[in-house]
């Protein structure tokens, strides 16, 4: 028996986390009503209980494409398998995407993808506050500097490539409204997740578009954006179509920072 505070602490998390009793029961009075046991596995099932509400509330589109049985089943799997080390319950989900794509549910289409597109909202709510271009910014800069434009995404942008309308799928489940059923794109798409105004909002990406956005997220300038738009448009219309994106881009806070490529010091 462990006689000090230190001691008596690890031994009821022992017992919480891997049901190890023994230490623990003779530490507990038992009456007629409940015994040592028995008032033990209350603290037992509250810890489980309360991380079942807490990645169900996270969870909804899972919940949905896994139907309530299978998703209590899904998520008591992962909490006997995923002690919680976090101080806030916040985050004991992240290892939960992977946790589905290597587990036996993973064979149940769409899953793991809703899994981890609703993490990824998540993370993207959470993301830290950053400074932001608006229009009136960008109106600022010359019109002979936007070649060399470069710019720094916000850091709550979330991407995932999906092979499942999984999005459509998340989207109904906001709107509350009748989902669509389960489809298989032909291609795979790339979703991106993110925050505006404190709402965290997501959709699909236009091929060209999520080309553009990681030329921009490695750092690649306004005209070398351009190029790469010259797969899918007429070298006259290139300009307009980057400009259009960049627009949209402003629109929906994704740009925190712009600098022209031959400064070092940031323009906004």
């Amino acid at each position: 028996m462990n006689n000090t505070l230190l001691g008596l602490q690890r031994d009821f998390s022992r017992y919480v986390l891997a049901g190890d009793i023994a230490p623990m029961s003779v530490q507990v009075i038992g009456n007629a009503a409940a015994n040592a046991e028995k008032r033990l596995d209350v603290y037992s099932q509250a810890y489980r209980l309360r991380l079942l509400e807490v990645l169900g509330n996270d969870l909804p589109g899972l919940r949905l494409l896994a139907g309530h049985e299978n998703f209590e089943q899904l998520c008591l799997a992962y909490i006997e398998a995923t002690p919680s080390a976090h101080y806030n319950v916040r985050w004991y989900g992240d290892q939960f995407p992977e946790f589905v794509k290597n587990s036996v549910w993973s064979q149940q289409p769409g899953l793991s993808e809703m899994a981890a597109i609703e993490w990824c909202m998540t993370l993207a709510f959470d993301a830290a506050d950053d400074a932001l271009v608006d229009a009136e910014q960008m109106a600022s800069i010359a019109g002979e500097l936007w070649p060399a434009m470069q710019f720094r995404l916000h850091g709550s942008l979330q991407r995932l490539p999906l092979q499942w309308n999984i999005n459509e799928i998340r989207r109904a489940i906001d709107r509350e409204e009748m989902p669509p059923e389960l489809q298989k794109f032909d291609t795979p798409q790339q979703w991106i997740s993110w925050r505006k105004d404190r709402n965290v909002r997501h959709r699909l990406l236009e091929h060209d578009e999520a080309v553009a956005l990681s030329a921009v997220e490695n750092g690649s300038n306004f005209a070398e954006v351009c190029e790469l738009l010259c797969e899918w448009h007429d070298v006259d219309a290139v300009a307009m179509r980057a400009a259009t994106l960049l627009q949209r881009w402003v629109e929906d806070q994704w740009i925190s920072r712009l600098q022209i490529s031959n400064e070092t010091d940031p323009t906004v």
